[in-house]
């Protein structure tokens, strides 16, 4: 049983999660945000205030997670954790520049079947961001994945 189905069983049926362990998947559960496509659009599990326009990825909002379709049809999908926003600044004067970015992101390529035919795991790609910790990670790819294979 997955952690979004023991979560569901646990909160309808009135057994009370672990408290920290809920607050944990809450707090992370609202981090996540979906690039739009026609599958999200009409998937009735995801609120619509969570589905973000087409952008490039440096574009995706800080300290959040963000999920992307790669490809439709094969439902590759990847996901980025990126951690808060920085901003630098250099110069004085009429000089002083100032520079926003994330420092902190993590790439992870769902598992998925290629077209012709070969199974891929999970790939990882970066840093983990230091405001998300593994079991968050964990908590985040499992309920990503759930809503996913809901689509499929």
């Amino acid at each position: 049983m997955g952690l979004k189905t023991r979560h569901i069983i646990e909160v309808d049926s009135g057994i009370k999660p672990y408290n920290a362990y809920a607050e944990k998947w809450d707090k992370t559960i609202d981090k996540i945000y979906w690039e739009t496509n026609s599958l999200i659009k009409r998937h009735p599990n995801i609120d619509p205030a969570k589905i973000i326009a087409k952008t490039s990825t440096h574009e995706f909002p800080a300290d959040a997670i963000t999920v992307r379709f790669r490809s439709q049809a094969t439902r590759e999908v990847v996901v980025y954790f990126y951690g808060k926003e920085k901003t630098r600044s250099w110069g004085n004067g009429p000089n002083a520049t100032t520079y926003t970015h994330i420092d902190e992101k993590l790439r992870v390529t769902l598992p998925s079947t290629t077209r012709n035919g070969r199974f891929t795991g999970y790939s990882f790609q970066g840093e983990l961001p230091s405001n998300i910790d593994m079991e968050s990670l964990k908590i985040a790819l499992d309920y990503i994945t759930a809503i996913i294979e809901e689509i499929k």
